[in-house]
């Protein structure tokens, strides 16, 4: 997911979450890929199962502060080009 395919991530990632849905790194992968898909809500349910997990992990903090900063922005996190 942090390499920018968010999308594939999602397409490898959901299946082994339905094996093994309480797995940390594989809920966090889901987590991220969410969030960097801009997939706001569904990312929020994930993060709030993520802190039930393992809510003292900072890797889960940051992710919360991850998630704060992009769901509150008007930015997304993609990159818009603009001629004049």
């Amino acid at each position: 997911a942090n390499s920018g395919h968010y999308n594939q991530a999602l397409a490898l990632n959901t299946p082994l979450l339905s094996e093994n849905p309480r797995d940390y790194d594989l809920m966090h992968t889901q987590t991220r890929a969410l969030l960097k898909s801009n997939r706001f809500k569904e990312a929020r349910r994930q993060l709030r199962l993520l802190e039930q997990l393992e809510c003292k992990n900072n890797d889960t903090k940051e992710l919360e502060n991850d998630f704060l900063t992009l769901s509150e922005s008007p930015l997304t996190a993609g990159v818009d080009y603009y001629f004049d």
